[in-house]
């Protein structure tokens, strides 16, 4: 369950998102968790990706946005893994390497 702030933080977020939508992604909090939001993005035109729909999801922490948020992709895309956390700067899994 989303604390009283995450809820308040996600929901801005989402209106900032519904009011000036970044090209070629959608995305929407499940109606009955807004810790989990779903995303389809686009491939552009002019790319190796155009044509394609790829769905993904993020799952923020109750206590977001003091904690990242998880980032999967759930479509196969030729770059990321599927089902599996997205190592990315502003997501919770950041893979470490032993040499």
């Amino acid at each position: 369950m989303a604390s009283k702030g995450a809820h308040k933080r996600l929901m801005k977020e989402y209106m900032a998102i519904r009011k000036n939508p970044p090209d070629y992604i959608t995305t929407k909090p499940l109606d009955t968790n807004i810790l989990e939001w779903h995303y389809v993005i686009r491939g552009p035109p002019d790319s190796p990706y155009e044509g394609g729909e790829y769905h993904g999801k993020v799952i923020f922490p109750s206590d977001y946005p003091y904690k990242p948020p998880a980032i999967k992709m759930l479509t196969p895309n030729g770059r990321f893994a599927t089902d599996y956390r997205l190592c990315l700067s502003m997501s919770d899994y950041h893979r470490t390497f032993i040499q």
